[in-house]
């Protein structure tokens, strides 16, 4: 009688393992929905939450000497609101590559000049790698336009120096490409 008891209990408790198990496999725990045919998935994976233009600059170690040049030439609030905005940020490899010529521009009274090169990197709307591919020129916020041709590569050329390294990063108020050269051409000449 004794063996008995024992696997009707052995049994049952199987049996509950059993049911507790597909429950939770089968979507019955916290896991799992049933879509509308009566099967469980998973959950979609919430959106992530997008830095702003300057919250993704700023977060970018490999564009601190554009981030400081945005400051220095007085420019972060004109990437501050709703936008949307593009910035073509070059990286500090670029910067380093730009040796005098950039270095010139950080000196205090050639801050008009600084702000110019500086604003050749900003735009208005939301410009989008696929954008620029077709594009003859782009307009920035202030200065003129910045020309785009097509490289023996096939991918764009952005004043004629500048090549779109890491593209269409995108923010809650716009988008951020990593150029790897600085564009010049909107400097004004020194006086």
């Amino acid at each position: 009688m004794k063996t008995t008891c024992r696997l009707s209990t052995c049994v049952a408790l199987g049996a509950l393992l059993a049911f507790a198990a597909s429950g939770v496999a089968g979507g019955g725990g916290k896991g799992g929905k049933k879509d509308s045919s009566g099967t469980t998935g998973s959950s979609p994976a919430p959106k992530p939450v997008l830095k702003s233009v300057l919250d993704t600059l700023d977060g970018d170690a490999s564009l601190a000497k554009f981030v400081a040049a945005l400051k220095a030439a007085d420019l972060r609030g004109a990437l501050k609101g709703a936008g949307p905005f593009t910035v073509l940020a070059p990286n500090d490899a670029a910067v380093e590559k730009a040796g005098a010529k950039w270095t010139d521009l950080l000196v205090a009274d050639a801050q008009p000049r600084l702000r110019a090169v500086v604003d050749a990197h900003l735009y208005t709307g939301k410009i989008t790698v696929a954008d620029i591919a077709p594009a003859k020129t782009l307009t920035p916020i202030a200065g003129p336009a910045v020309e785009v041709t097509n490289g023996a590569d096939g991918k764009s050329v952005l004043g004629g120096v500048a090549r779109i390294v890491k593209g269409d990063v995108a923010c809650s108020n716009g988008v951020v490409h990593v150029v790897d050269a600085v564009l010049f051409a909107a400097e004004k000449p020194a006086k």
